[in-house]
């Protein structure tokens, strides 16, 4: 059997991504959603061109040609023309360590080249692969899992309410998102948003005089736990409580998991202390420059010094996407 060369493409349908980023995803125990609908609803809608595959013609003989797809990457751009990357796999073992990866790594940095900065979520042991490409770390997030421990109101006078009924509501969680991580992606939130209206909940937490005070949402997983994200809070109770609330959306016995944005100093207390769930990996998120910087956008998006990102910013909305 004989290779043709290997050539990075878009997906050509949705089926295509499933079978690629998400399976491959589930395969290595990265479950982003039940069904693979954070994508079918939210991520493939609005950034179809966004999913690339590495592929290859085998050929055992000259008429019978097919092609076999390798490698897959997650090259998104958001509103403000910042950029992420994600599902980035080489989907079978003996297919790693060939070159295959950093081809379409480096196709996904070409594709979002006119970006003002470049983003990623990066496990310990691939920092330093990150860096040798120009990457920075600037903020940890640890992935948590608990159950619910029957935690008590600690805020009985507010009010969770749905964030899909009010425009106004949406326009607040837009703004929050983009204050503290630094990305402005209105039409990401707003699918976002709907998507778990749908498939999950998305809750806004209101104090007795009617001011917003937090966010919330959470979805289920493939694995059947659910996961919280993202979670922003006025404080400490306001966070707490969204999480309760959230919890008492589905049959007690269930566990659940989030993705905790560390460099919140209240976070490890929030989820650990009060909580009790139990930190199992740590991400790192990193940032390098694109090429379009100006004046106005001369600053990584989530710096560690920002006190914006280190006040009331919980958990991240997915670590596969910012």
């Amino acid at each position: 059997m004989t290779r043709s060369s290997y050539q990075v493409r878009p997906c050509k349908n949705i089926k295509e991504v499933l079978e690629t980023h998400y399976k491959w995803a589930i395969d290595q125990q990265w479950d982003s959603g039940k069904d693979g609908n954070d994508i079918k609803q939210v991520l493939y809608p609005i950034h179809p061109s966004s999913f690339l595959v590495g592929t290859i013609q085998e050929e055992e003989e000259k008429e019978n040609k097919e092609e076999k797809i390798l490698a897959s990457i997650c090259a998104i751009q958001y509103d403000d023309n910042n950029g992420f990357l994600a599902w980035y796999i080489v989907g079978e073992a003996t297919e790693r360590k060939k070159g295959y990866g950093l081809q379409i790594f480096n196709q996904g940095l070409e594709n979002l080249s006119t970006s003002s900065w470049i983003g990623l979520n990066a496990v310990a042991e691939q920092v330093h692969n990150y860096k040798n490409s120009g990457f920075v770390v600037h903020g940890d997030i640890t992935r948590y899992n608990g159950k619910n421990n029957n935690n008590h109101l600690l805020t009985p006078t507010t009010e969770a309410v749905n964030i899909a009924e009010s425009p106004q509501l949406l326009d607040q969680l837009v703004d929050r998102d983009h204050h503290t991580i630094g990305m402005r992606r209105p039409t990401f939130i707003g699918h976002w948003v709907q998507y778990h209206s749908t498939y999950g909940w998305g809750l806004a937490l209101k104090d007795k005089e009617n001011k917003v005070v937090g966010f919330g949402c959470m979805r289920p997983l493939e694995s059947g736990l659910y996961r919280i994200g993202p979670l922003f809070a006025d404080s400490l109770d306001y966070a707490q409580d969204l999480v309760t609330r959230l919890m008492a959306k589905v049959p007690p016995g269930a566990e659940y998991t989030t993705d905790a944005w560390m460099t919140t100093p209240e976070t490890k207390e929030l989820f650990e202390d009060r909580l009790g769930w139990s930190p199992l990996v740590t991400f790192h998120r990193m940032w390098r420059k694109g090429t379009n910087i100006n004046k106005n956008n001369e600053q990584v998006p989530c710096p560690y010094e920002s006190p914006a990102i280190k006040n009331g910013y919980y958990s991240v909305v997915s670590v596969e996407v910012g």
